[in-house]
């Protein structure tokens, strides 16, 4: 690497400037391995430091459990999924000698995620000389966001070569345990990484792009897309190599356009391979019957005439051979002559099949089989069998005002389960799944104007009634289980203080019944939709004494909620700002009617219900806030203005009406100094669009990066760099972490954009 000299007359290896910059996180280690020593810790005499650090760089990257999601679907049978491994277009992706994507598009059902986990499994393998990482995307919060993918992929990579972690201390080191929600920290560490050439080549594989939520999945193909416009490496032989999958939607497609005029090259469209996927699954077909056969002694003229029957409906998928089998299995299972039966209908579609699995719910049952299917599709992550058990419980109690709850049995419950839903709900290491998104596809109805037709279980469910369900069975569970969580609290303190004896496991209904509680108080206000809320006193009335900081029942939620939203310091904040924070402008309404609150009043962060709202993005808060004459450039808070919040986090329509308010373009203070620098850093191409026909100063110094530029130069950002440059920005400007934009870009290995920087006239 290139040495400089800086203004201080000082030579330093540009790619390693950013080692001088370890930022609070480290301090705060030093102090605490510190004050370790003090107290006499002997288990910390025999540690190494620099060990420990690495141990807890790597733990950070854990934050999922990515291989028993991968572990859910189920292996391929031989001589399937040739479609693909047989490609030539597949071929040339596996033999290509530089860092490369393939994008692998197929309809529902086609078996994508089974070829991902046989992708991973097996036909990847190469003897050791490649190291193969994945994620399964999901549409859950756990498995459905950009940074718990990134943290996954780099947890696999860096358990395996832990040397290479050293790619990521410097950067956990400014940034503590926020990393884990930085992506683009994250896929820098990743790319850094692969860049280093005792690093083996890596291939990652990620299934179901299209469950991971939009604006995610917008930057994580817009990351992809920047791997083919990377330099060669020179010497190196290592590559850095992505395998995604998702169904063939336009919006996918849309955003490889726009950010690759390579995207045609890049995709295996297996829309186009139905008829080899449909010899695959007749593959499939033979194979199933032919076990079904011997399970139930099947004659061979038996076998013969269902096999023909399988083999001739049109549509067939392995989703729906799979639920056609059940149908089939079920029939086989009742008779007491098998071999006699004649299959006369099977279901002729996947929609089919889930009606009639669902239709064998006795009518007398229905009304608790849809309370656990509706929990089941609303709930934002899967459930616990333990955990379903007192939501059922909290349904009841909204309906008899009960106290205290009494779970449902959870081994009863999950026998009742299977027996009502069958295939429909698979259960798995205690946990509910739907089987298959075409499932929730199936209860949910997407039009405002559809009706459900009575005693039939398709589109029988509308979003707004289960977003409000799952509300009101979040907000009784809170109000009627907090004593006895704040009981199990208690016993906990202390059995901890029990010296030297023996701690008695927790019983698991209780630990059931607190798991559920942190699940309610996370999710309820996401649950809660504004249109919702004045149609129930009852609701209302507990809704408003979760804002009120001064109860107990705000304590016994809000704590938690912040620890996993936002993983700092719980703030002191007043009603206003947390309805700020979670968009519920109707609260904010009542509120304010009640005493009309100031409505610039800071916490204990300096922000303003308007910072909140922008930081957020939500949109009709900030309208609302704005009318009633907030002030637009109210100074407090990390991003001291409204403005800056809402660039750095992308929220364009809020950034739009702020600057229609009368917000200032050039405003300065914070930690980008300007929203310019905001946006810049955080690659929002629109949102830089906006400001510079604002009239954004383009030069404007201070703040993290010391410039517009320098920041989108750090963040790899072509675009951003080739707008501000266009727009009059000082290619040398001397300012800022880096000094000089291209030594930024330089330190975080965009060769790319140095060259771009080169081209205006960027000096070393």
């Amino acid at each position: 690497m290139k040495q400089w000299t800086t203004g201080k007359g000082e030579t330093v290896d540009v790619a390693n400037r950013s080692s001088h910059h370890l930022g609070n996180s480290y301090h705060s280690i030093v102090a605490r391995d510190t004050a370790q020593i003090h107290a006499g810790d002997v288990n910390f005499y025999a540690e190494d430091t620099e060990t420990r650090q690495e141990q807890i760089c790597l733990q950070l990257f854990k934050t999922s459990i990515y291989k028993e999601y991968k572990d859910r679907n189920s292996a391929r049978v031989e001589g399937t999924c040739q479609w693909v491994l047989t490609h030539p277009q597949f071929r040339q992706w596996r033999n290509s000698q530089h860092d490369d994507l393939l994008w692998i598009s197929a309809d529902p059902g086609c078996g994508k995620s089974v070829l991902a986990k046989s992708l991973v499994d097996l036909d990847l393998e190469d003897g050791g000389q490649s190291m193969v990482c994945y994620f399964f995307f999901k549409d859950n919060e756990e498995q459905d966001n950009l940074p718990t993918a990134l943290c996954a992929l780099l947890h696999q990579v860096f358990s395996q070569r832990p040397d290479l972690i050293r790619h990521a201390l410097p950067t956990w080191k400014r940034n503590g345990n926020q990393l884990q929600r930085e992506p683009r920290e994250l896929w820098l560490i990743l790319q850094e990484m692969a860049a280093d050439e005792t690093a083996p080549s890596i291939i990652c594989v990620l299934d179901a792009l299209d469950e991971c939520r939009e604006y995610d999945r917008r930057q994580l193909i817009t990351f992809l897309c920047s791997l083919l416009q990377q330099p060669a490496r020179g010497d190196s032989n290592n590559t850095l190599k992505f395998l995604v999958t998702s169904r063939p939607y336009d919006s996918v497609q849309r955003w490889f356009e726009q950010s690759t005029s390579q995207w045609p090259h890049l995709r295996l469209r297996g829309e186009d391979e139905n008829e080899q996927i449909h010899q695959e699954i007749n593959l499939v077909i033979k194979k199933q019957v032919h076990d079904l056969g011997e399970e139930f002694a099947l004659s061979h003229d038996s076998q013969e005439r269902l096999q023909q029957q399988l083999l001739h409906m049109q549509h067939r998928t392995y989703l729906w051979l799979h639920l056609a089998m059940d149908n089939v299995r079920e029939t086989y299972q009742n008779s007491l002559y098998p071999d006699t039966v004649v299959i006369d209908a099977l279901p002729p579609s996947v929609e089919e099949a889930y009606e009639r699995l669902l239709q064998r719910i006795s009518v007398k049952q229905r009304p608790i089989a849809r309370q656990v299917l509706l929990i089941i599709v609303g709930a934002r992550r899967p459930l616990k069998i333990g955990e379903m058990a007192w939501a059922l419980a909290a349904v009841q109690a909204q309906e008899v005002q009960t106290e205290p709850l009494v779970a449902v049995d959870a081994r009863h419950l999950e026998r009742q389960i299977r027996n009502w839903c069958g295939l429909f709900v698979f259960i798995q290491h205690s946990t509910l799944f739907l089987i298959h998104q075409t499932a929730k596809e199936f209860l949910l109805s997407h039009s405002l104007n559809f009706s459900p037709v009575p005693g039939m279980w398709r589109a029988s469910l509308t979003s707004t009634q289960v977003e409000t369900e799952m509300m009101k069975l979040c907000i009784t569970y809170l109000f009627v289980t907090q004593h006895a969580i704040k009981a199990h609290e208690t016993d906990q303190r202390a059995e901890e203080r029990m010296d030297g004896q023996a701690q008695e496991e927790v019983p698991h209904d209780a630990n059931y019944q607190v798991n559920f509680f942190e699940y309610c108080a996370e999710y309820w206000a996401a649950h809660l939709q504004d249109e919702t809320i004045a149609k129930d006193h009852l609701i209302l009335s507990r809704i408003l004494a979760l804002y009120d900081p001064e109860s107990d029942m705000f304590r016994s939620w809000f704590n938690h909620f912040w620890k996993v939203s936002m993983a700092s310091e719980t703030p002191h904040m007043s009603s206003q700002h947390i309805a700020a924070f979670n968009g519920h402008k109707s609260v904010m309404e009542y509120l304010y009617q009640r005493r009309h609150f100031a409505l610039d009043a800071r916490d204990s962060t300096g922000r303003t219900a308007l910072h909140w709202a922008a930081e957020r993005g939500n949109l009709d808060v900030s309208e609302w806030l704005l009318h009633k004459r907030a002030e637009v450039n109210a100074v407090g808070g990390p991003w001291r203005h409204a403005l800056q919040a809402a660039c750095h986090s992308g929220h364009e329509k809020v950034v739009q009406i702020l600057l229609d308010k009368g917000a200032n373009v050039n405003a300065q203070g914070g930690t980008h100094s300007t929203a310019l620098q905001a946006a810049s850093s955080a690659g929002h191409e629109a949102i830089v669009k906006i400001l510079l026909d604002k009239n954004a100063n383009v030069n404007v110094q201070g703040g993290k990066y010391g410039s517009a530029l320098q920041a989108a130069s750090w963040g790899g950002h072509v675009k951003v760099v080739r707008m501000l440059l266009n727009d009059g920005a000082d290619v040398n400007a001397r300012t800022g972490r880096y000094g000089r934009a291209v030594w930024a870009a330089v330190a975080r290995r965009h060769m790319g954009i140095a060259q771009i920087l080169f081209q205006h006239g960027a000096i070393t």
